[in-house]
């Protein structure tokens, strides 16, 4: 990753501070667009997740009630079925969400890493140019 902030710095050697610094900002936003494009999907997936789950378990638990309103609490077999819906979804819905959690936030900490890293080596190169290079 560094080498491209190099190599973009090097493909502009001889022409003013301020050019090249223009072109090493358009290298670190474009690297930070390629870093960041998906980690709003996880943080989508692992909110969405829990939510579902909810849904699931509401959804199982009217089923029940319904039952319950229907055939009476005397049918344990019928209204399991309710329940079993409702505590499924609620695990899956979990099993997604937290795994998915974790995995957002160590790839946005070694998004942010690389791109500090990245930023830093930018700054060292526009701080060790000359001011009066020729454009």
């Amino acid at each position: 990753m560094s080498r491209g902030l190099f190599a973009t710095a090097l493909s502009h050697v001889g022409k003013s501070k301020e050019i090249v610094e223009e072109h090493l900002q358009a290298y670190l936003l474009r690297s930070r667009l390629n870093h960041e494009r998906w980690l709003p999907t996880l943080r989508v997936i692992a909110t969405a997740a829990p939510l579902m789950g909810l849904l699931g378990t509401v959804t199982g638990m009217v089923r029940t009630f319904t039952l319950i309103t229907v055939f009476g609490t005397g049918n344990a077999a019928r209204l399991s079925s309710g329940i079993s819906e409702a505590l499924v979804t609620t695990v899956e819905g979990l099993i997604v969400a937290i795994p998915t959690l974790v995995i957002y936030s160590y790839l946005a900490q070694q998004t942010q890493q690389a791109l500090s890293s990245l930023d830093g080596y930018a700054v060292e190169i526009s701080a060790s140019m000359k001011e009066e290079t020729k454009q």
